[in-house]
């Protein structure tokens, strides 16, 4: 895979990919500017950018979040902020990358209630159940989180 990297997209795309398990991606070019274009991304990846790392290594997710739902991805030194809709949330790892797509993406709680309401976020991590509840159905949210980290 590392040659057909190498011919597609030169030595430093390869080498990111290559070293960092990205494996494969089918439609992947480089832009004039040196940004990696994926197939289905709808973002130019820059060449600086460290965390672009984090979309890369969950690029499938990426990929169904921006055909699904319209994500549009900016990167950022060490986070990509991902825009869905209203909503523009930052990814810090790929563990936040990947909380976006569980509830903002697969819409994990898919509640259609409708009225007042007010929820209450106890361990709210980094807020994506709190934004979800607030911008799809009009809720009052109180978030908590214990872990200074993650809040």
């Amino acid at each position: 895979m590392w040659l057909v990297y190498l011919r597609r997209v030169g030595k430093r795309w390869a080498w990111t990919l290559a070293s960092n398990d990205i494996w494969p991606l089918e439609s992947v070019t480089v832009s004039g500017d040196g940004g990696l274009v994926v197939g289905g991304l709808g973002s130019t990846i820059p060449a600086r950018s460290s965390g672009a790392l984090y979309l890369l290594r969950n690029v499938q997710m990426a990929i169904r979040l921006h055909q699904r739902h319209g994500a549009k991805y900016s990167f950022e030194e060490r986070r990509v902020q991902v825009s869905l809709g209203n909503l523009k949330v930052v990814a810090y790892s790929e563990v936040d990358f990947r909380v976006i797509d569980e509830i903002l993406g697969e819409t994990t709680y898919g509640m259609s209630e409708s009225g007042p309401m007010l929820v209450l976020d106890i361990g709210a991590n980094i807020g994506m159940a709190s934004l979800y509840f607030a911008d799809r159905l009009g809720a009052e949210v109180w978030a908590f989180e214990l872990v200074p980290s993650t809040s």
